[in-house]
């Protein structure tokens, strides 16, 4: 019984140091700028369905096709009704996430907002939720939408 316990304790010391060489081996990773765009501050990427999507502090959501290499473009943009951010203010905290064709945007002040992007060349407002406090982060799983809000 002793033996298999050694045993386990072990391999879980190999498979931390194995995963721990690899995350700290980051010079073999190929990291580099493909392409820039010219866009005001963003405050939050995230990929969906092939797509990227980027959450501005104006605010606005950007859907991007990535393309290949420098080809990147801007395929549809939304300004959203409700959100109370000032425009080109400098806060911080704000997050997308998205999943099931929507991307959900922390909108500081105002809650919670969600925007339609099944169709990444049609971006619709689909509405919010005011919670109180500043939400900082939201993320989707299953049917449940977990946010992190500084009060409330």
């Amino acid at each position: 019984m002793k033996n298999a316990s050694m045993n386990n304790r072990i391999i879980g010391f190999i498979s931390i140091v194995v995963v721990t060489a690899s995350v700290f081996a980051a010079d073999s990773l190929d990291i580099r700028l493909v392409a820039e765009l010219e866009l005001e501050p963003l405050r939050g990427v995230a990929v969906h369905a092939g797509h990227i999507f980027a959450f501005a502090k104006s605010p606005k959501l950007y859907s991007i096709d990535p393309g290949t290499g420098a080809a990147i473009t801007i395929i549809d943009s939304i300004s959203w009704t409700g959100s109370t951010i000032p425009a080109h203010t400098d806060l911080g905290g704000r997050w997308i996430s998205c999943a099931n064709g929507y991307a959900f945007l922390a909108d500081w002040t105002s809650g919670v907002h969600a925007i339609d992007i099944s169709d990444p060349t049609d971006l619709v407002d689909a509405g919010g939720v005011s919670i109180s406090g500043q939400v900082r982060s939201v993320f989707p799983f299953g049917d449940t939408l977990f946010v992190a809000a500084n009060t409330g």
